[in-house]
């Protein structure tokens, strides 16, 4: 999606930050994707701070300003495996990245 959007013009950033609880998979997730991926920590504890979950989404503008916010658990399907998840993924990157 990242490269579609660029393709498209728009300039945009993807990270990934990986459970602590997923350590294992790491290398397979940095194998799948091309974009940066950070480790979460015990003493960091990431998605407590973020107020997320594993696999739920956070959408900034291009000022940094969080757009929206797609829990995993949510109503909006985010997964990626499926057409609607993706394309409603992408709707709202191109609605974060409007003026």
């Amino acid at each position: 999606m990242r490269l579609e959007l660029e393709g498209d013009g728009h300039k945009v950033h993807f990270l990934t930050i990986n459970a602590t609880s997923a350590t294992a998979y790491q290398q397979e997730l940095l194998d799948k994707q091309p974009f940066s991926m950070f480790q979460d920590q015990l003493t960091v504890n990431v998605w407590t701070l973020l107020g997320g979950y594993k696999d739920d989404f956070f959408i900034y503008d291009k000022a940094g300003k969080l757009k929206v916010y797609l829990p995993v658990t949510g109503s909006v399907n985010t997964n990626l495996s499926t057409d609607t998840g993706y394309n409603n993924l992408k709707a709202y990157i191109l609605t974060a990245l409007a003026p």
